[in-house]
């Protein structure tokens, strides 16, 4: 939980007043991070997907979607309240059946905390926008074999 906590700074300006397109922006200007097995994966909006050899049975992964439950409508929570709202969105996703990793959204600016999320595997962009949706999120970021790293917005 301390790694968590380190990278929760309370101070930096808020979001709330920015207009959507912006707000979209800076989503595509994020790197989204998943550690799995000791292998880091970086994903970026636009970019190749390459997520061979992720799955339990060392199969390639088919498609996969990045969703956080922080930060609703990109409007800053404590830090306890996204650990909350993180516990849940994982509660959500296992009680599905969904393999997930821990994750990041690391922002290239400083402007704005990484926020804690999941990278799923096997979901299909549906389901993911319908979670993303069900945590108040404006949009996930999804992609399929062969494809590049798509943002949807859902919110």
């Amino acid at each position: 939980m301390a790694a968590v906590d380190a990278v929760f700074r309370p101070g930096l300006r808020r979001l709330s007043d920015v207009s959507r397109e912006q707000l979209l922006r800076a989503y595509r200007a994020t790197t989204y991070r998943a550690d799995i097995g000791g292998r880091r994966i970086d994903l970026r909006v636009g970019g190749p997907v390459d997520l061979q050899g992720l799955s339990a049975e060392q199969q390639p992964v088919e498609m996969w979607a990045f969703v956080s439950a922080a930060n609703p409508g990109s409007r800053p929570l404590s830090t306890a309240e996204n650990l909350r709202r993180h516990r849940d969105l994982l509660a959500t996703c296992t009680a599905r059946g969904l393999v997930v990793y821990e994750g990041w959204g690391i922002p290239d600016t400083d402007d704005w905390d990484p926020e804690i999320s999941l990278l799923v595997l096997e979901i299909d962009r549906e389901e993911a926008s319908a979670i993303g949706r069900a945590f108040g999120q404006l949009a996930v970021v999804c992609g399929q074999a062969g494809g590049v790293v798509e943002l949807i917005e859902v919110g």
